[in-house]
């Protein structure tokens, strides 16, 4: 009778037990855990046990029977032997095999290149999507802390559709699905902070569905450094430990402490060979000149479970550069019907709800209508009840100005009557003030005449005054003068003898012309054609000679007409502003601009050559970054750029949250993780420019470096 084991299976999203015959191949199990959940895609996925012997997961070779890998004994050596079967997880301690239990889970084994592309099926992106998700929040993949935010964003599109302001209240997002806990513990945040910061960006992604929220999810994951890499621990010849990491564009080298940045890669199209012999794996490159690839594992499995990676992912890098099968065609195009499906029922319900908002809309303006209808009615009510009143006060109005009116006209006659008396009496005024009139015209004639009389009167005395001074003024002088001719001739008689005939007293008075007694004895009457008549700049204020010490002594009013007035600046004490020693302010303008200009000139010069100097060497770098381009190996994973390069507002946003969480960061919890990224970060570098930079050179460069680690 054949063995039976009770099989649990557990995938994304269900749990499947299934009683699973020991001497069948376990493909037969795999085939019918794809058909249940409706997974056609199934070349990325495969069974995977955890041993607890090793303390790691474990792939089931689906082309293995179960009966094979068990040995004679007694049930608990079956038990124990059925621990190593790549077909069991885990078994219950039981002395039966037909009441064992055994866990396997379905997980992906095998990644592609470009999610966007090559992952078909809705159930496959959902498997793909979940299983990251928890190697995430697991930090199975290292992932930094603002892209978690951003990746927590799209899975809470994903799982729980677009923000809703009643029904998504503080507390709604499950933080230990979303975020990793070394996150959570590097920062000196809270989970109500972390949540509103997810919240936020949840909040911008109302236009977009769960599936594009899944499928941007995945391709924001594809560009983690650590995305689809599969890592054994190996040595090199030395004996250092390294990492070895097989993902979909071949084999790459890491340090022990490093599982982010690669030091060595290898593609697939420079591998020809992988083989194993016991615990040394031996890599044949397709450069015949090249040494073979050498590393050593801890055991022989692990070598096995290597080779067994290689092989599928190689497989799977030839089946991606083939035309595509008959049913991956029929495949893509029933995605294609049923995306178009969604989105013609995604536009149908996005217009079939701006319809109903647009009928809301409409409906609460034919309310806020009618309301303001009614109220215009209202008023218009009480408009015409105050007319009414109006009307009958203004007929009450008018009765009682009918009244005034007859009033008014009895009164006017009244008035005119004693307008007319007025009238009269105004006449006889008007006779009275004529006569007035004439008697003041009279007067006033009579007060002019006097006045003139007075005024001529007046003038006639002040003019026999006037006449008086000036009499009186020249009577004065002529005294002085008097007395002052006594006075010197009493001089005179006193201090000299009796005149001669020769000295008569007028000679007391002569002066000559030329002996004045303010005539200088060395001024002359001739004068320089070339002297100006005005004053000299030489001479002081009062019009007298400049006899200051800087008078050049020589100087004579005859002078040489070869003498110019205007010295030379080595023979004139006095130099002109002009050439004065001491520059005037002017000059001192006037001079710094060109001594300015000349040192401008020499700093541009200098500017100038340092700019040629600096595109020669610019040019210089140009060539030698082609001459590197020229060694790079074109291949289409190298070539590619991420999301977040091409997105330029989820770059910004990651930028700014990033300089945010940097505020509150811990760095006494960074790991070694932590501080690679960071330095990856500084250096500019991500996950393809790596690939670029470590599949550079020849195969056998890189094979020497990988024996010198």
């Amino acid at each position: 009778m054949p063995k039976l084991l009770n099989i649990r299976v557990n995938t994304s999203e269900v749990e499947m037990n299934y009683t699973f015959n020991a001497g069948s191949r376990a493909r037969i199990l795999f085939d019918q855990v794809v058909q249940t959940i409706g997974l056609r895609e199934s070349w990325y996925f495969g069974l995977q046990y955890h041993d607890p012997t090793t303390n790691q997961p474990v792939w089931i070779q689906l082309d293995k029977k179960v009966l094979m890998w068990c040995r004679h004994g007694g049930p608990n050596d079956l038990l124990l032997h059925l621990v190593s079967l790549l077909c069991c997880l885990q078994i219950s301690n039981q002395t039966n095999v037909r009441g064992g239990n055994v866990t396997l889970n379905l997980r992906v084994r095998l990644f592609p290149v470009d999610v966007n592309e090559e992952l078909i099926m809705d159930i496959t992106q959902k498997c793909f999507f979940q299983q990251m998700l928890e190697s995430i929040t697991k930090d199975e993949i290292f992932c930094s802390a603002e892209t978690c935010v951003l990746l927590g964003s799209y899975a809470s599109q994903a799982m729980l559709g677009p923000f809703e302001e009643e029904t998504h209240k503080p507390g709604y997002l499950p933080l230990k699905k979303l975020l990793p806990q070394r996150v959570l513990s590097q920062y000196n945040l809270t989970k109500e902070q972390w949540a509103e910061r997810v919240s936020n960006w949840h909040r911008e992604l109302q236009d977009m569905s769960r599936e594009e929220a899944r499928m941007e999810y995945l391709r924001l994951c594809q560009d983690l450094e650590m995305f689809g890499v599969t890592y054994f621990s190996i040595k090199n010849r030395r004996g250092t430990n390294l990492w070895l990491g097989i993902d979909t564009g071949g084999l790459n080298i890491y340090e022990q402490d490093n599982k982010l940045t690669p030091k060595i890669g290898f593609p697939w199209t420079e591998i020809r060979i992988i083989n194993y012999r016991d615990k040394k794996l031996i890599i044949k490159p397709r450069d015949h000149k090249a040494p073979d690839f050498v590393c050593f594992a801890s055991q022989a499995w692990v070598n096995k479970q290597i080779l067994e990676l290689c092989i599928g992912n190689q497989q799977l890098y030839v089946k991606r550069h083939n035309p595509d099968t008959a049913e991956i065609q029929q495949m893509k195009v029933k995605a294609k019907e049923n995306q178009n499906a969604r989105i013609a029922e995604r536009t149908r319900l996005r217009n079939e709800r701006q319809r109903r908002t647009e009928a809301e809309e409409e409906k609460k303006r034919i309310e806020r209508e009618q309301v303001e209808l009614e109220q215009r009615l209202k008023e218009i009510e009480q408009e015409t009840e105050r007319t009414k009143r109006e009307l009958v006060e203004e007929a009450k109005r008018a009765r009682e100005l009918q009244l005034e009116s007859e009033r008014a006209r009895k009164e006017s006659s009244r008035l005119e009557e004693q307008k007319r008396k007025a009238e009269r009496q105004c006449t006889e005024l008007e006779l009275i003030a004529e006569e007035r009139k004439k008697g003041k015209e009279e007067l006033e004639e009579e007060i002019a005449r006097h006045t003139a009389q007075i005024v001529s009167l007046l003038d006639i005395q002040r003019e026999k005054q006037e006449a008086a001074e000036v009499w009186q003024h020249k009577a004065s002088i002529a005294t002085e003068e008097l007395e002052k001719a006594q006075k010197e001739l009493t001089a005179r008689s006193h201090s000299s003898p009796p005149c001669s005939p020769h000295h008569s007293p007028e000679g007391l008075f002569y002066h000559s012309p030329d002996r004045s007694p303010h005539h200088s004895p060395d001024r002359s009457p001739y004068r320089s054609p070339d002297r100006s008549p005005h004053r000299s700049p030489n001479r002081s204020p009062h019009g007298s000679p400049d006899h200051s010490p800087h008078r050049s002594p020589d100087r004579s009013p005859h002078r040489s007409p070869d003498r110019s007035p205007h010295r030379s600046p080595d023979r004139s004490p006095h130099r002109s502003p002009e050439r004065s020693p001491h520059r005037s302010p002017e000059r001192s303008l006037r001079w710094s601009p060109h001594h300015s200009n000349s040192h401008s000139g020499s700093s541009s010069q200098s500017f100038n050559g340092a700019e040629e100097a600096f595109e020669r060497e610019e040019k210089t770098w140009g060539d030698g970054q082609l001459e590197m381009e020229d060694l790079q190996i074109n291949g289409e994973e190298e070539m590619r750029v991420t999301e977040v390069e091409k997105n330029e507002r989820i770059r910004q946003q990651l930028l700014a949250l990033s300089a945010e969480l940097a505020l509150s960061r811990n760095s006494s919890h960074l790991t070694n993780l932590d501080n690679a990224h960071e330095e990856a970060l500084k250096k500019g570098q991500d996950k393809y420019k790596t690939l670029q930079r470590i599949r550079q050179g020849n195969t056998r460069q890189r094979m020497d470096e990988f024996e010198s680690l």
